[in-house]
């Protein structure tokens, strides 16, 4: 990779800030999945008891290990049929659990139940997250070169919650949470222009003087692509390994391309909103061979 680029080099861009997904982006889901799978069962037993604080007893089936499963694969569906109807829009979490309960035979539950319940089911992701090594130094180093930095991400929940997770990270080290794109927040989701150009406004940054880091084909890179802002891909660690099994060595960026689109392809519900992103990187620390510094104003 060059390391004597500019960003006023590249691709004739002037790019003054970047904003980053989160995601497979700057964390990763930790690989200890016994530990994720206690976690899960904790938030249901937790979600389970508060049911059964505000229904009768004869509603409220016996707190057990299939039931835990049953719940989180219940949300899971109706969170797919939610976003498959609308794609671009941030379902309500309490909304999904409401009809997930409703689909395991409870009766109906009021929405500030499901407020509640959707709290009880959070899983604090400084408990099943951690940052790539590199990305603390990284950030640090983009910071000191003068790119301003933003945060442009899909989740389900945002606010304090996520404010706090944040913090724990000590990437509020590196970002002000004013200038975070949070769907849960806006209601929109990546890859709708709207949610790019509420961070870029915030900034006060127009899109051709930005570039958006992320590891989705459709969401961060299409999304980035519509507003003409500079797209680079951080293609998934594990997608790229299984890609790298199914093809010729050395692994091509075609083919790299063609195996994670066919793969996203089967969550998403655009299968046309897709496009190749300008540069492809592996690690975070590749943008300081890429952006040695930021644009003029």
């Amino acid at each position: 990779m060059p390391t004597d680029c500019t960003a006023a080099n590249i691709n004739g861009r002037a790019i003054r800030c970047i904003l980053f997904d989160i995601g497979d982006t700057l964390w990763t889901r930790i690989s200890d999945t016994t530990a994720l799978q206690q976690l899960e069962e904790q938030a249901s037993r937790r979600a389970l008891d508060i049911l059964a604080q505000h229904l009768p007893p004869s509603t409220c089936p016996a707190n057990d290990h299939a039931l835990d499963k049953q719940l989180y694969k219940a949300i899971g569906n109706e969170l797919h049929r939610q976003k498959k109807r609308q794609p671009l829009r941030e379902p309500d979490m309490a909304t999904i659990i409401t009809a997930a309960l409703l689909q395991l035979g409870f009766p109906p539950i009021d929405y500030t139940v499901g407020t509640i319940l959707a709290e009880a089911l959070r899983i604090r992701n400084i408990q099943a997250r951690a940052l790539f090594p590199d990305v603390p130094a990284s950030l640090a180093e983009l910071r000191s070169r003068g790119f301003v930095l933003g945060i442009v991400t899909n989740r389900s929940y945002g606010g304090q919650p996520f404010y706090e997770d944040l913090r724990e990270f000590d990437l509020l080290d590196y970002f002000d949470y004013q200038h975070m794109a949070i769907s849960a927040d806006l209601g929109l989701r990546k890859p709708d222009p709207g949610i790019f150009l509420h961070a870029l406004n915030s900034l006060a940054i127009p899109p051709q003087k930005a570039a958006m880091v992320g590891d989705s084909l459709r969401a961060d890179v299409y999304g980035a692509h519509q507003l003409g802002m500079l797209t680079i891909w951080k293609p998934r660690l594990v997608l790229r390994y299984r890609a790298a099994e199914t093809g010729q060595q050395p692994l091509s960026k075609d083919h790299l391309f063609t195996y994670i689109q066919q793969h996203e392809q089967q969550w998403d519900y655009s299968p046309n909103d897709y496009v190749r992103p300008d540069l492809t990187i592996e690690h975070i620390s590749d943008l300081l061979d890429i952006l040695a510094k930021a644009g003029p104003q």
